[in-house]
């Protein structure tokens, strides 16, 4: 599994036997373990998350049957020209 480096820094900050003092760390703990950077990882994860239901998977399928439909008519249309012409 993959961690993000919110959910490191804040085990990090948590955790009693992180020292903080004299950590060159420190401030990068400080900041990923940070309620403004926490929020905005929460954010953005929600946003993925939604974004993955509506076009990755399962929620692909209408717009690819949507494409798939478009360009199936469009190629119908091409070869009756040229039928139409024909005649």
């Amino acid at each position: 599994m993959r961690r993000r480096l919110c959910e490191i820094a804040a085990e990090r900050i948590a955790d009693p036997a992180t020292r903080l003092d004299g950590n060159p760390y420190k401030s990068w703990l400080e900041m990923y373990a940070g309620a403004d950077y926490q929020a905005l990882a929460a954010e953005a994860k929600t946003a993925l998350d939604e974004q993955f239901a509506r076009r990755g998977g399962e929620g692909r399928f209408p717009a690819l049957a949507a494409t798939f439909a478009a360009a199936t008519g469009l190629e119908a249309d091409f070869w009756q020209m040229g039928l139409d012409a024909a005649r």
